[in-house]
C-alpha cells in the first residue's frame, strides 16, 4: 500500500506507523545503495590513481629515453659534420699533393728536356 500523506485521513494508527516502516525502509535502502555506489567509485578512484602513477613513471622513463636520444643524435650530428670538415680538408690537401706532384713532373721533364737538349747540341758541335 502507498503511504498516506496531509489531507488523507488515516483509517487507524497501524496504518501511519505501516507507511513510517515502509518509508523508513526505502530511506535505508537508497543510503546502503549510496554507500555501496560510494565504495565502488573508490575503489575505481584508487584503480585509476595506481593506474595514472604507473602512466606517468612510463611517461617519466620515455622522457628520460628520450632526452638521451637527442644528445646521442646530436652528438652524432656533430661528429659527422666534424667528420665531413676533415673529409674536405683531405681532399684539398690531395688535390694540392696531385697538384705539386704535377708541377714537379712538369719541371723535372722540362729539365730533362734541356739536359737532352744541351747534349745533343753539345755533340752536335
Amino acid at each position: 500500500s502507498s503511504p498516506c500523506f496531509g489531507g488523507d485521513n488515516a483509517e487507524n494508527g497501524s496504518s501511519a506507523e505501516a507507511d513510517i516502516e515502509m518509508i523508513r525502509n526505502h530511506l535505508q535502502g537508497t543510503v546502503q545503495a549510496d554507500r555501496v555506489l560510494t565504495q565502488r567509485l573508490q575503489s575505481n578512484c584508487k584503480d585509476l590513481q595506481a593506474q595514472l602513477g604507473t602512466e606517468e613513471a612510463a611517461q617519466a622513463h620515455i622522457k628520460t629515453q628520450a632526452a638521451r636520444a637527442a644528445d646521442d643524435d646530436r652528438r652524432l650530428r656533430d661528429m659527422a659534420a666534424e667528420l665531413e670538415r676533415q673529409v674536405t680538408d683531405a681532399r684539398e690537401r690531395l688535390r694540392q699533393a696531385h697538384e705539386d706532384r704535377r708541377h714537379l713532373h712538369s719541371g723535372q721533364w722540362a729539365k730533362q728536356r734541356s739536359k737532352d737538349t744541351c747534349s745533343f747540341l753539345h755533340e752536335q758541335l
